[in-house]
């Protein structure tokens, strides 16, 4: 592993982007990692000097019990209710603008200049990227307008049936469920302030059917996001 770039010199020529990292309970407590093949995202940050520690900041990511398809609580030990993170949706931060993409998306382009400019100029609150779905069993959650003139939200693959998998719009020929979520988003710092207090009481948690670890052994069951 290479670094990205130097440290950040206490003057910049241009400007940086500024990181809010979240990391695991583990991680951010410093307990003793289960396995030496799990690497702390904090030691890689400061082993390779990545981006300067003054433009980056860690914090401790939520987390919320694992569930059985029944509703009960999967234990990872005889004692303990297996926990896992609580999705992106947990925690945002920013001035006036908040980018927001996957962690795991290696090709994403951070404060892309096209997006970045639409959004401000369309003068909105929130903004999505999209993908075309490459066809109806890709595993990926879709745009949906739910009720005429209502807004849109997220279904994921595993809350879709066959029917609306595969429903083609007779207009176009295509699938009619087709604008992939890829978790590329922008918002506003005033949209977030505004709903953070409905959706921390309101929020409704996507299912995402996952193996969990339990005290019988992996098994299968929902997180919730």
């Amino acid at each position: 592993m290479k670094e990205c770039r130097p440290p950040a010199p206490a003057v910049h020529s241009r400007p940086a982007p500024y990181w809010i990292c979240p990391v695991s309970f583990i991680e951010f407590s410093k307990t003793t990692f289960p396995s030496p093949l799990i690497v702390s995202s904090m030691d890689v940050f400061k082993t390779f000097l990545l981006f300067g520690e003054v433009e980056v900041t860690f914090f401790q990511q939520g987390t919320i019990p694992c569930v059985c398809h029944d509703g009960r609580f999967i234990m990872e030990t005889p004692y303990k209710v297996a926990k896992a993170p609580d999705g992106n949706g947990g925690v945002y931060a920013g001035v006036n603008y908040v980018d927001c993409y996957g962690v795991d998306n290696v090709l994403v382009r951070v404060a892309d200049p096209t997006f970045l400019g639409y959004f401000i100029d369309r003068g909105v609150s929130a903004v999505a990227k999209v993908v075309r779905k490459a066809y109806p069993q890709e595993k990926v959650g879709v745009f949906v307008q739910r009720g005429k003139g209502g807004p849109l939200s997220v279904v994921e693959y595993s809350e879709m049936d066959a029917a609306m998998t595969t429903e083609i719009n007779q207009t176009t020929g295509r699938l009619r469920y087709c604008w992939s979520n890829v978790c590329l988003h922008m918002f506003t710092l005033d949209f977030l302030n505004q709903v953070t207090n409905s959706l921390e009481k309101d929020s409704i948690y996507h299912l995402a059917e996952k193996r969990i670890p339990s005290v019988h052994g992996y098994t299968s069951g929902l997180k919730l996001e």
